[in-house]
């Protein structure tokens, strides 16, 4: 697997709440006037922290929390 296909796969995995992090990180990096540099160690520590602050769901989990939202509106 490259490491973009893990980047992909690590970023499928993560709810919006972490992706929105994973977003405002990107975008203090890149106004930075010195870059973090952007490779594949940093991007997986960032990853891992992600992980440690919020527990990961299964897919199933998820998918049950948005049929439940979705059933709640038709009520």
């Amino acid at each position: 697997m490259t490491t973009l296909e893990k980047i992909i796969q690590d970023l499928s995995n993560m709810d919006e709440q972490q992706l929105e992090e994973v977003s405002a990180l990107i975008t203090t990096v890149t106004l930075q006037s010195k870059p973090i540099p952007c490779d594949r160690k940093n991007i997986r520590q960032f990853i891992q922290q992600v992980r440690q602050k919020h527990p990961h769901r299964s897919i199933e989990d998820i998918d049950r929390s948005l049929r439940m939202e979705r059933d709640s509106w038709d009520s």
